[in-house]
């Protein structure tokens, strides 16, 4: 309803300028003349493309027609010339010009339908269509990603700890023996042995855990501090919660027990006249 003269876009092929209404007035008063809209479509024209830079200004000439006349009497935006995206191109690429990327930003009233405006703006196949959601989806994607790396790799450090753990209670079993045997011979019970290796495991896993929340602390505190001091507007990069805090101290105190149960098990049924013998 804004074309005066000419045929609407259609083609991405296009060549030719599109001139507003006010040019065709401001050529009457300039010349003279009574020309209407439709006397400009096909004209050529001169004109220039004009580019600023450190290094100086950059002029070229260029000739093209007139393929449309648009009416910008109620709006003052309208009051330009455009030129199809892919003749500008060649142009600019020709004379050696810096090649601008135009863009617009959307905001749509209800966000709700973004994915279905997305996806008929890319259907067009002139413009390159990013949301915020699309973008925000590859970051949580890719974060996701690591998530389940830091799983796989904090699996096998776990499976390494339970194993590590169960084989120095086994070796300290093996090496106290001898004072198994007489804690039987005296009348310690079976459970009674076997409690006292399981504790021991959930002493060495509580220690050992509550160095790591030490050190991991004033490793992430420091984190905070030197991204805090390069970026202001980021606050915490690193946080230790309470409840993360009481999951790993219960988690790990499990597999504690478990990585020193079987051993403990094992050895609490020894004969004492066979735990005496051992050396």
């Amino acid at each position: 309803d804004k074309i005066s003269a000419g045929k609407p876009f259609k083609s991405a092929d296009e060549k030719g300028l599109t001139l507003p209404m006010s040019f065709v007035k401001h050529y009457n008063e300039e010349t003279g003349k009574k020309l209407k809209a439709k006397d400009f479509i096909g004209k050529e024209i001169s004109a220039q493309i004009v580019e600023n830079t450190a290094e100086g200004t950059k002029v070229a000439d260029i000739k093209t027609k007139i393929v449309r006349i648009v009416d910008d009497s109620e709006d003052a935006e309208e009051s330009n010339s455009y030129m199809p995206a892919k003749q500008l191109e060649e142009l600019l690429k020709e004379n050696g010009f810096t090649k601008t990327v135009s863009y617009m930003l959307l905001e749509l009233k209800n966000p709700a339908k973004t994915k279905e405006v997305t996806k008929k703006l890319q259907k067009n196949k002139k413009y390159l269509v990013l949301s915020q959601q699309a973008i925000l989806d590859v970051i949580i994607k890719f974060i996701r990603v690591i998530q389940a790396l830091l799983i796989i790799l904090s699996s096998q450090a776990i499976l390494v700890s339970a194993v590590m753990i169960g084989i120095i209670i086994y070796i300290n079993i093996m090496q106290r023996s001898k004072e198994i045997g007489v804690m039987k011979a005296v009348g310690y019970l079976n459970r009674d042995v076997k409690a006292i290796f399981v504790y021991e495991a959930l002493w060495i896993t509580g220690i050992s855990l509550a160095l790591a929340l030490l050190v991991s602390q004033g490793i992430g505190s420091l984190a905070n501090m030197i991204v805090s001091h390069l970026y202001p507007s980021v606050s915490k990069v690193f946080d230790l919660n309470l409840t993360s805090i009481l999951i790993m101290f219960g988690f790990s105190l499990l597999m504690g027990y478990v990585s020193a149960y079987l051993p403990a098990r094992k050895i609490s049924k020894m004969d004492p006249v066979e735990s005496l013998r051992y050396e």
